[in-house]
């Protein structure tokens, strides 16, 4: 979905498919000819949505009068391809460099939550700026006394250590994988920190199937309370799955699920 100030952006399909972004509200027209901050706010559901907020930006641009001093930004608290983050080969994931690329010719600053990679930003025009729900987090470890937090891997600890709070035990899994295929073949985890806690959180950005936490899961009795936090739930297999596998209770940055 993609909003302008406040209110849903109209997208014509027309018969053959194609999408075009136009017929905009007074009221919209006229936030965007009088506002020096011009915000799109983008909750993304789909990619099709991609070519609708670079058209929405096209016609933000090239509408009289011209400002050339005015901002524009793009707000999508979830950053689509934010993990299709390698070099550009045809043997990895790249796109993000591709919306990066198409970002910069018409947006000044991105706004995005808990966002998985922003190196390649650095390279680029854009200024991001990059939030993180603590305040969700820090309720969640005190509303369900949390005793010990867990993180998926390395990579998820050093994202996220700085931030958790005085006096929690967290710890760190590690997987093996697939080098060729990527399948998680397995996840070991220090038994004893496990076995002394009686409230555990599992603490990660994204999860999309949810095979890394259905993994954890195993490694915890079902005496012990056991809840998911992760930023963006894709949740692409449902939620029954966690459910199943132990989890008594899921949280985004939007509450609880």
């Amino acid at each position: 979905m993609i909003k302008l100030n406040g209110e849903e952006v109209p997208v014509t399909i027309f018969p053959d498919g194609t999408h075009q972004v136009w017929k905009l509200t007074d009221s919209q027209m006229n936030y965007a000819s009088t506002s020096q901050e011009v915000e799109v706010f983008w909750d993304f559901e789909n990619q099709s949505e991609v070519f609708d907020v670079m058209q929405l930006a096209d016609l933000l641009i090239n509408q009289p009068p011209y400002n050339r001093n005015q901002v524009l930004v793009l707000n999508c608290p979830y950053l689509p391809y934010g993990r299709q983050d390698k070099s550009i080969t045809n043997k990895s994931c790249f796109a993000l460099n591709t919306f990066i690329f198409n970002a910069m010719s018409s947006f000044h600053i991105i706004r995005t939550v808990d966002a998985h990679n922003l190196e390649l930003f650095r390279y680029s025009s854009i200024a991001v700026e990059n939030t993180f729900p603590i305040e969700v987090i820090n309720s969640i470890i005190s509303n369900e006394n949390v005793d010990l937090i867990v993180f998926p891997d390395k990579g998820a600890m050093e994202r996220y250590e700085e931030f958790v709070p005085d006096g929690i035990k967290f710890i760190s899994a590690e997987k093996t994988r697939d080098q060729l295929t990527g399948a998680i073949l397995g996840i070991t985890i220090d038994s004893e920190a496990v076995s002394e806690a009686s409230s555990v959180l599992v603490w990660d950005d994204i999860c999309d199937g949810g095979a890394t936490f259905i993994g954890l899961a195993s490694h915890f009795k079902p005496t012990q309370k056991l809840m998911l936090y992760v930023s963006h739930g894709i949740f692409s297999k449902g939620t029954d799955c966690l459910f199943s596998a132990g989890y008594n209770k899921l949280f985004t940055r939007n509450g609880e699920r």
